[in-house]
Formats: C-alpha cells, sequence, structure tokens
C-alpha cells in the first residue's frame, strides 16, 4: 500500500510539472496569470509549534485552476527544525473583484531534522554515528485559503492546510500562512 501511495504522489507531482510548464509559455503573453511572493507560517501539531519564512510562485493555468510552488523554512523548536516545498492546486473562486477563495490540494517533500545527539521526540530517533537525524518524506495537503486583491497587482493572502506524513507523526500537523504577493 506504501508503494502505491508513493507512486500516487510521483504521478501527481509529474503532472503538475506538465501543467506548470505549459502555463509558463501562457503567463508570458497575458499580463495578470501569476504571482511572487513571501509567506509567514505557523505549523501546529503534536506538542509542537514553530514558525517560519517562504517564498511562492502562483501561476494560472486555466480559469479557475491556479497551481502554487512554495517553500518554507521553520525556526528550531524542542530541537526539531523543518523544511518543506509543497505543489498545491487551488481552485479559485472569486466572491467580488477583489476576494476570491479556494480549496487546495497538493502534494511535497518535508524534511524533519532533529539537531542534537541521542534524542528521541515524536517518533524520530537518532544513531550513534550521524547524532543527528535528518528524514525526508513524501507528504499530502489539503486544505484552503483567500486571497483579498489589496490593488490590481498586490495580493493579501491567508491559507490553512493541513500537512499529512504517514512515518514521522510529529510532521503531520497544520500550517497558517499569511502572505503577500506581486501579480504579474
Amino acid at each position: 500500500m506504501v508503494i502505491i501511495m508513493k507512486k500516487f504522489l510521483v504521478i501527481v507531482l509529474l503532472a503538475f510539472v506538465v501543467l506548470l510548464g505549459s502555463s509558463v509559455r501562457i503567463s508570458a503573453q497575458e499580463r495578470g496569470l501569476g504571482a511572487v511572493g513571501a509567506q509567514l507560517t505557523g505549523g501546529f501539531g503534536d506538542n509542537l509549534a514553530n514558525f517560519g519564512v517562504g517564498a511562492k510562485l502562483q501561476l494560472n493555468f486555466l480559469e479557475p485552476l491556479r497551481i502554487e510552488g512554495s517553500v518554507n523554512g521553520f525556526i528550531r523548536n524542542k530541537n526539531v527544525s523543518m523544511f518543506d516545498a509543497n505543489l498545491n492546486l487551488h481552485w479559485m473562486a472569486f466572491l467580488t473583484r477583489q476576494f476570491c477563495v479556494y480549496p487546495l490540494v497538493g502534494a511535497g517533500y518535508h524534511l524533519t531534522t532533529l539537531l542534537e545527539p541521542d534524542t528521541k521526540f515524536g517518533g524520530l530517533e537518532t544513531d550513534d554515528l550521524n547524532k543527528t537525524l535528518s528524514d525526508w518524506q513524501v507528504c499530502a495537503n489539503i486544505g484552503g485559503g483567500l486571497d483579498f486583491y489589496l490593488t490590481d497587482v498586490v495580493i493579501l493572502n491567508f491559507e490553512a492546510k493541513y500537512k499529512y506524513l504517514k512515518h514521522v507523526n510529529i510532521a503531520s500537523r497544520i500550517n497558517l500562512s499569511v502572505g503577500i504577493a506581486y501579480l504579474f
């Protein structure tokens, strides 16, 4: 079952990459089909909360659909630091000209690192040879968000998503983020 799930996530990621490649050609022709921005993120779950900063690139490839690639680095807390890279699909629903809500689904890679030797936390344990543990895992994302268009080219964004990792229980958590993006 794990192998089937990993193959499915790889297929989903490859489909997103193909869609991303086709949308780059479209975005070069018309203004307003993409955005680049920054975000502040808080991750909460299993007695561990940490905060981080990230960057995102959003591209619209069909009328209601948008693909977003993002990376986030999280500050060390309780001997654990984290980093993630995500590729999410948004289905945008404009309620007014300046306000949009969207559900999201996606996948990504998540790195959880224990930084001190001989420690245990949330199912992770360092070994005697490395004295640290870094564990990359494929993750699945589900959630939603809202965009508020401050001007024709500046977007304020709020997002909540659940990040699921099967083997690292401290990393399955809720991520809340606020960001700002420049529409191009």
